[in-house]
């Protein structure tokens, strides 16, 4: 993935700005692996709808539906460095990054339109895999407590 293609905006007071973004591919050598963008596109889930179910009405009423429940986004991405130090340097820095911000994802979807997330926090990383010190590859699983839509 280019240079402005992946960008992380941490929430800063309460707050977003764009002049906070940092491209993830030039701060820790950060892309998404082929497919990863589908977690991102997918809508989110809906919440059961409220209902009522009288006694003496056939069936039941529908009060509320169509709300947007939270969701986990599972990313599987990759770091890459041209040396050892490097690739060390960036991936603690990018964990250190994750593990103590709240943060949007800027991405750019299949039509080169730049959309972002709603609030995201870091839960876990699975299938951690690292390939001679400048490579690793593995599933990076972010909450979302409230996605509305992935947005413009």
């Amino acid at each position: 993935m280019p240079h402005g293609q992946l960008i992380f905006t941490p929430k800063i007071n309460d707050a977003y700005s764009n002049s906070n973004d940092i491209d993830a591919y030039d701060e820790w050598g950060l892309s998404l692996e082929d497919g990863a963008m589908n977690a991102l596109l997918a809508p989110p889930p809906n919440k059961e709808p409220v209902v009522n179910k009288n006694q003496t009405a056939w069936g039941a009423q529908v009060i509320v539906a169509g709300l947007t429940d939270e969701r986990t986004i599972t990313l599987q991405v990759h770091i890459v460095a041209a040396t050892r130090s490097a690739y060390y340097q960036k991936y603690y820095a990018f964990v250190s990054f994750i593990k103590n911000n709240v943060f949007r994802i800027k991405v750019r979807d299949y039509s080169g339109t730049l959309r972002t997330t709603t609030d995201l926090y870091f839960l876990d990383c699975q299938n951690f895999r690292s390939f001679d010190g400048t490579m690793a590859v593995f599933n990076l699983s972010l909450y979302e407590p409230q996605p509305n839509r992935f947005n413009t």
